[in-house]
Order: structure tokens, then sequence, then C-alpha cells
């Protein structure tokens, strides 16, 4: 999924009905925990990753070079 359509809730839902996403979301998404965000994008240092997971879900932030962050959404596991 694109960035601008995928969201926790949306995710979790779908895997109700048994269908599993993998996509990109927007780091400055309100249900995005807040460890996962980055305090500001010129502090974000290069290489960074952070994991969260839940039951059912797996977050992966990363900063890959300097002022981008790319976060990924996944419930395929």
């Amino acid at each position: 999924m694109d960035r601008k359509f995928i969201t926790m809730f949306l995710a979790t839902e779908l895997l109700k009905e048994k269908v599993t996403t993998v996509g990109t979301m927007r780091s400055d998404r309100r249900d995005l925990s807040t460890e996962l965000r980055p305090v500001s994008l010129k502090d974000a240092q290069p290489g960074t990753v952070r994991f969260a997971f839940t039951e059912d879900t797996t977050l992966v932030s990363n900063v890959p070079k300097k002022g981008k962050v790319v976060t990924v959404l996944c419930t395929q596991h």
C-alpha cells in the first residue's frame, strides 16, 4: 500500500478479514507510536533503524539518508 492510504486501524481491520498488508506509512500519522517518529528531520541520524512489534503487526522506522525517514507497516509474518 501507499503511504497515503495505510493506517494501523485499516491494517488491523483487514487482518480480521485475513488480508495481510505491507506498506510505507507517513511518519507524522497520529496512530504511529511516538517512539518511531523523529524529533525533527534535521536531527535524524542516517543509518538509524527502530523496530516496534505488536501481536499482529511489525513497524520499522529507517533513516536511509539525512532528512528522510521511511516507516514500514507489515501484518504479514
